[in-house]
């Protein structure tokens, strides 16, 4: 894989971390707990938005956690 597609493959992280949750607001859908706030787009991208970096705070989820497919 190539560094660029590395750099794209992090940017929206939310959906691999253990803080995102997703509300039952249509027109806010994606929380994140860690930061406490729920919004429109993904909270990895307001985060890079606001901050110019990437989250900082991902907590991978664990293997039970997450859904199949």
């Amino acid at each position: 894989m190539t560094k660029d597609k590395e750099k794209m493959g992090r940017r929206n992280i939310c959906y691999d971390c253990q803080y995102l949750k997703v509300s039952h607001q249509a027109t806010l859908p994606w929380i994140c707990e860690k930061f406490g706030f729920k919004g429109p787009f993904m909270p990895s991208l307001i985060v890079r938005r606001e901050s110019q970096k990437d989250c900082q705070f991902f907590i991978p989820k664990s293997q039970d956690t997450r859904t199949t497919g």
